[in-house]
């Protein structure tokens, strides 16, 4: 493969990280799931407001989501200005360790999403309740997931795959033909 070959293809590897961590950036700032019923609020990856029976709602899972999105968030944002950077300089030796950011950020917002989906499923449990002072019914909670929930679940692990299939063969384009020379 000839050096122009090769820059062709790590700006085409680089643009695609870009716009894979520009999609990132929005996936955590939508909404995941509205919640309707006796539990009312939303949950995104980067926040939540919920409110149970009226009383605020405060999950030290979510909160640590929360965290975690926010560190996330600011990784990915770099990663974008590192690809821009990159890319408008030619500088294609360094697209690699973009793109491995990336990768490595795409695996942890699959599992963030996880967490997300468990400590809603425990949220639906608020179940009807017979007292000596008489049978208490609530309003049954719905969860809605929302089109970024599904862009999460169906089209994101095929980003994913492409993310390292990318990162392979730009490995071996950038330093495995490198070292052979």
């Amino acid at each position: 493969m000839t050096k122009r070959d090769q820059n062709k293809f790590c700006k085409i590897i680089g643009v695609f990280n870009l716009s894979s961590s520009l999609v990132s950036l929005l996936v955590m700032i939508r909404p995941l799931f509205f919640v309707h019923g006796s539990v009312e609020g939303f949950v995104s990856l980067f926040g939540y407001s919920i409110n149970v029976l009226g009383q605020k709602y405060i999950s030290y899972s979510l909160d640590f989501i929360s965290f975690s999105s926010f560190l996330l968030l600011l990784s990915n944002f770099l990663v974008v200005i590192f690809s821009v950077f990159l890319i408008y300089n030619d500088r294609f030796d360094g697209v690699f360790g973009a793109v491995l950011t990336n990768v490595v950020s795409l695996g942890i917002l699959r599992g963030l999403l996880n967490g997300v989906v468990n400590e809603l499923s425990n949220m639906n449990r608020i179940r009807d309740l017979s007292t000596t002072a008489g049978f208490i019914q609530f309003p049954q909670t719905v969860i809605e997931p929302t089109p970024t929930f599904y862009f999460l679940t169906n089209i994101y692990p095929l980003i994913i795959i492409i993310q390292v299939a990318s990162t392979t063969s730009l490995y071996y384009v950038v330093f495995k033909d490198t070292n052979d020379e």
